[in-house]
């Protein structure tokens, strides 16, 4: 059963979903458009659009969804020629990797960039992180923090990321704690941390981290 708050942004995100997309600018429909591709850059996610009718000549719409200022999860049109330009190059090179990869284009949600865990590792990262479930839905992430963590008297690596789309049995806003690993061909995974208590006990140390980076701040300012 579809999430019932599912809305343009989740259909975007969902390769499983073709049909086209009517989009609203300035209140006015404007037209049907198919999506051909997205990918993170910056803080946001890039959706690159064509319209259904479109002429030869005519220019694809790049469209990004990210947080304003005030934290709010908008949606806008990129209007920047270098910006657009990069986003079209890094998404052909996605679907290059993808295809030499073996997978469909529908599978492009499950791709995994190779610096994925350097980007994770970065402190100051906040480009979206691209994952799929064993449903195989696309899921988009916003992070949030990195936790090492031992468990078992084994050290782990985890992080918290933060849900940007709607999903079947999760809304966007959900923190989910992942374990990062390496698998055995060397390809990261991310695995949802299954342990109630262990997540309480990650949630409990990155809560201590918030309290501790405010309590320096404050020090730095007196």
């Amino acid at each position: 059963m579809a999430n019932p708050k599912y809305d343009l942004f989740d259909k975007l995100v969902d390769m499983k979903y073709t049909q086209p997309f009517t989009l609203k600018q300035g209140g006015d429909e404007d037209g049907q458009y198919e999506r051909l591709g997205y990918v993170p850059y910056g803080k946001g996610l890039y959706f690159i659009l064509r319209k259904v009718d479109a002429k030869e000549d005519e220019k694809l719409l790049v469209m990004c969804y990210e947080r304003d200022e005030e934290g709010k999860f908008s949606r806008r049109e990129e209007k920047n020629a270098e910006v657009i330009s990069a986003i079209l190059r890094k998404c052909s090179n996605m679907i290059k990797d993808v295809k030499n990869a073996g997978m469909k284009l529908d599978d492009i949600s499950s791709y995994r960039p190779k610096n994925i865990l350097k980007t994770i590792l970065d402190r100051n990262n906040k480009e979206p992180i691209l994952l799929t479930n064993e449903a195989g839905n696309a899921m988009v992430f916003e992070q949030v923090a990195v936790i090492p963590f031992v468990v078992a008297n084994e050290r782990r690596l985890y992080v918290i990321l933060r849900l940007m789309n709607n999903i079947d049995g999760a809304d966007r806003g959900t923190n989910v704690v992942f374990n990062c690993d390496k698998d055995k061909s060397g390809q990261v995974v991310f695995k949802a941390e299954p342990d109630a208590e262990v997540v309480k006990g990650i949630q409990e140390r990155y809560i201590q981290l918030l309290k501790q980076a405010s309590e320096s701040k404050k020090n730095e300012n007196k």
